[in-house]
């Protein structure tokens, strides 16, 4: 029996779904990791270690959560390996912060602003996977916030967005792994400089952390890009 929960979370409705019976702490632990990596990475959020980098001065240097250093590192290593393509500054300064094996972040410039609206999501969407996973020991399972969604042992129909006449038109089906599909256009919330034309951008491989992050690359380059072979990636342009 398909058992299933939805609750707004990342901007959207974040749904959770196991073919299991299962009882209400096992959805709640999902959404309780979803909070968690908000309250560590939100901008918005004043007690964050992202809030409170970008308001701290050059020269700071503190101590962050695991969840914003593994995130942080991924980005780190996504800007070497795109040659700045992915830039979790936004152009305020790419080389002007840096993490530390200690988990310290440092600030080296007053202008150099964060934000990972383009990689936390995913993040935060296999961290509610893990969590629903273990609380079901390995059942089949998913999790689905928006345009991210991490499967294991199912099928889950993905629909795209219409972004131009409304509705959602039927495109595949996700069996296992991760799918994170953006959309980049001059009416998009996310749109993303340089990007040539309005489209959706869609990248399946083995964690949303990934896919999120790669949409954002593909849609600089091509969907043949060489670091989607260096991930075991897939991706696909929509109109």
């Amino acid at each position: 029996m398909i058992m299933r929960r939805a609750r707004p979370a990342l901007g959207t409705i974040v749904e959770l779904g196991a073919d299991a019976p299962i009882n209400a702490r096992a959805f709640d632990a999902a959404y309780f990791a979803i909070a968690e990596v908000e309250r560590a990475l939100s901008i918005f959020h004043s007690e964050s270690d992202i809030h409170r980098f970008n308001a701290a001065p050059a020269g700071a240097a503190r101590r962050i959560t695991d969840e914003t250093a593994c995130v942080l590192r991924v980005a780190a290593e996504l800007q070497c390996e795109s040659a700045g393509r992915f830039d979790i500054t936004q152009g305020t300064g790419p080389h002007d912060w840096s993490i530390n094996e200690d988990g310290r972040l440092f600030k080296h410039s007053d202008g150099v602003r964060i934000d990972l609206g383009g990689i936390g999501k995913g993040f935060a969407v296999d961290r509610a996977f893990e969590a629903l996973s273990r609380a079901l020991e390995g059942a089949a399972c998913w999790v689905n916030a928006g345009g991210d969604l991490r499967v294991q042992g199912m099928e889950v129909p993905v629909q795209l967005r219409d972004e131009v006449r409304g509705g959602v038109r039927p495109w595949m089906v996700l069996r296992e792994g991760a799918l994170a599909t953006s959309y980049f256009g001059a009416s998009a919330r996310s749109l993303l400089a340089g990007a040539a034309r309005a489209r959706h951008v869609s990248v399946a491989a083995s964690t949303c952390l990934i896919s999120d992050a790669l949409t954002k690359i593909v849609a600089l380059s091509a969907v043949d890009d060489p670091l989607l072979a260096r991930f075991g990636a897939t991706a696909w342009q929509h109109a």
